[in-house]
C-alpha cells in the first residue's frame, strides 16, 4: 500500500500542469483532504474541552468558558480547505468528462440547491437589513456571525458530501463517539466535584440543553452502529457510546433531548428495514435499551417530574388552556417570534435580528433571560424571512428523501448519520443554532448524503 501511495505522490510531482496533477491525484486523497474539516471542527471542541477540564482556574469556578473565538479562527482554514477540495473533485470530474448536464445535477443533488438557495437568501437578507454588529462579529454569548454561518455549509457540509470511504466515514463517526464518553465522564466527574444540580450538567457547552443537542446526535449515531457494524470492537464501542450517553442525557435533565433521541430511535428499525429489505427485529434493540435505560435512570436520578410535566404542557395546548409557559416558556418565545415574522415576511429582520427585543420581553415580562426564539424553523424565518426556512427545510427534507430512493446502497455510517441529523432536526424544533452543535449537525447530514463507493450509485451525479 505504501508503494503505490509513493507512487502516486511521485506522479503528482511529476505533472506538468495543474490540470494533469489533479488527473493523477487519487480519489482517496481529495476525499481525505475533505474530512480535514471536520477535524479542525474536532480540534475546537478540544479546545473547549481543555478550557473547561484542564485549565485549573476554568476548573475551580465549575462554570461553562465560551470558545467561540476560537471556532471562529478555525472557520478560515477549514473553509479554505473544504473548498479547495469541492474544487479539486470538480476539475477532476470535467477533465474525465464527468460532470453531469445542469438538469440532471439539479435532480440528484436538490439538497444543494435548495441550500444554496438559502444561503443566497441569507446574504440578500444582510444586505437589506444592513451589515451591522451583529452579522459582522456575532453576538457576543455565542460570536455566530454571517461568515461562520456561511462555513455550516461550505466548510463543513459540502466538503463531507465527497468522502465515498465507508472506513473514512465510519472513522470520523468513531471519533465523536470517543469524545462523547470522554466528555461524558470528565462532565459526570466536575458535576460530582461541585455538587451541581443535574440540569447543570453541560460538558463543554454554555448550557445544558446544548449539550443535550450534542448527546442526541451522537446516542442515535451509536445505536446504529451497535446493531448494524460487523466490527466487534466497534460493536463494543458504540454500545458504550449509546448506554453511557443515555444515562448521562438523563443526568442532564433536558427532556426535550431525551423526546427528541427516542424520536430517532424509532426512525431507525424504518431505516434499517428498508436498507435490507425486510424488517429486522433486531433493530428495535437501540430503542428498547434507550427507553429502559432513561427510565431506569429518571427513577434513579429523581426527574420523573419531566414526564408529568411534558403531559400536562401538551394536555393544554390540546385542549386550548395554554398559558405560554407551556415547554418552559417556550410557547411564548414562539408566539412573539411569530408577530416579528410577520412584520418582515420576506428577508426577516437579518442575522440575530430580533434578539435585542426578544432579551428585552421576556425580562419585561419576568421570564427567563432569552434572546432567539428556541426552534431553528422560526429562527430562520424571523432572521432571512419565510423564503429562507422553506429552503432549509427543503434542504434537510431532500437528504432524507434521498436516502429513501438509495434505501439498498446506504451503509452503516449513512444510516447512523441520517438517525443522528434526524434527532437533530426534531430537538432544534425546541433549540437554537450554535456554534459547537450547528457544525456537527451539518458534518452528519453531509456524511448522510455523501457517494457510497462501494454502491452501483453512479458517480457523475454528485460533486
Amino acid at each position: 500500500m505504501s508503494v503505490k501511495k509513493n507512487n502516486a505522490v511521485r506522479e503528482v510531482l511529476a505533472a506538468k500542469s495543474f490540470g494533469e496533477a489533479v488527473d493523477k491525484l487519487p480519489c482517496g486523497a481529495i476525499e481525505a483532504l475533505a474530512a480535514v474539516p471536520t477535524f479542525i471542527f474536532l480540534y475546537v471542541c478540544l479546545v473547549g474541552f481543555a478550557r473547561n477540564f484542564l485549565d485549573p482556574e476554568a476548573y475551580v469556578t465549575g462554570s461553562p468558558v465560551p470558545f467561540h473565538y476560537v471556532f471562529r479562527d478555525a472557520c478560515l482554514p477549514a473553509l479554505i480547505v473544504g473548498v479547495f477540495a469541492v474544487l479539486l473533485s470538480v476539475i477532476k470530474k470535467k477533465r474525465k468528462g464527468g460532470l453531469p448536464a445542469p438538469g440532471r445535477f439539479v435532480k440528484e443533488n436538490t439538497y444543494i440547491v435548495f441550500f444554496a438557495v438559502l444561503y443566497l437568501l441569507i446574504f440578500v437578507s444582510t444586505c437589506v437589513n444592513g451589515f451591522t454588529e451583529y452579522p459582522l462579529h456575532g453576538y457576543p454569548y455565542r460570536g455566530e456571525n454571517l461568515f461562520t454561518v456561511f462555513c455550516y455549509f461550505l466548510a463543513f457540509f459540502l466538503p463531507v458530501t465527497l468522502i465515498g470511504s465507508e472506513k473514512l466515514r465510519r472513522a470520523v463517526i468513531c471519533v465523536f463517539m470517543v469524545f462523547g464518553i470522554i466528555m461524558g465522564i470528565f462532565a459526570l466527574v466536575k458535576a460530582s466535584k461541585f455538587g451541581l444540580k443535574y440540569g447543570d450538567l453541560m460538558g463543554i457547552f454554555s448550557q445544558f440543553n446544548h449539550y443535550a443537542y450534542f448527546l442526541t446526535m451522537t446516542i442515535s449515531a451509536s445505536g446504529v452502529l451497535m446493531i448494524c457494524e460487523k466490527s466487534v470492537p466497534i460493536k463494543i464501542l458504540a454500545g458504550v457510546s449509546f448506554v453511557f450517553g443515555t444515562v448521562v442525557l438523563v443526568v442532564n435533565d433536558t427532556f426535550g433531548g431525551q423526546l427528541s433521541t427516542a424520536a430517532a430511535l424509532i426512525l431507525v428499525p424504518v431505516m434499517i428495514s428498508l436498507n435490507k429489505g425486510k424488517f429486522r427485529p433486531a433493530a428495535l434493540i437501540p430503542l428498547a435499551v434507550y427507553l429502559l435505560a432513561s427510565v431506569a435512570a429518571s427513577f434513579f436520578i429523581g426527574t420523573t417530574e419531566n414526564y408529568s410535566q411534558f403531559g400536562g404542557d401538551v394536555t393544554n395546548i390540546a385542549t386550548g388552556n395554554a398559558t405560554g409557559s407551556e415547554g418552559s416558556n417556550r410557547l411564548n418565545l414562539w408566539t412573539f417570534t411569530i408577530d416579528k415574522i410577520k412584520q418582515k415576511p420576506i428577508f426577516g429582520h437579518g442575522l440575530e435580528g430580533i434578539t435585542d427585543v426578544l432579551y428585552k420581553y421576556t425580562t419585561d415580562n419576568n421570564m427567563f433571560p432569552n434572546n432567539r426564539p428556541h426552534n431553528e424553523f422560526l429562527q430562520y424565518a424571523a432572521f432571512y424571512g419565510i423564503p429562507a426556512a422553506i429552503a432549509y427545510t427543503l434542504g434537510c427534507f431532500s437528504v432524507f428523501l434521498r436516502g429513501l430512493r438509495l434505501r439498498k446502497q446506504l451503509d452503516s455510517p449513512q444510516i447512523s448519520a441520517l438517525a443522528a441529523a434526524f434527532a437533530y432536526l426534531v430537538s432544534s424544533f425546541v433549540g437554537n443554532t450554535m456554534y459547537y452543535t450547528s457544525p456537527m449537525f451539518f458534518i452528519y447530514l453531509g456524511l448522510a448524503c455523501a457517494v457510497n463507493n462501494n454502491s452501483n450509485e453512479k458517480p457523475d451525479t454528485a460533486l
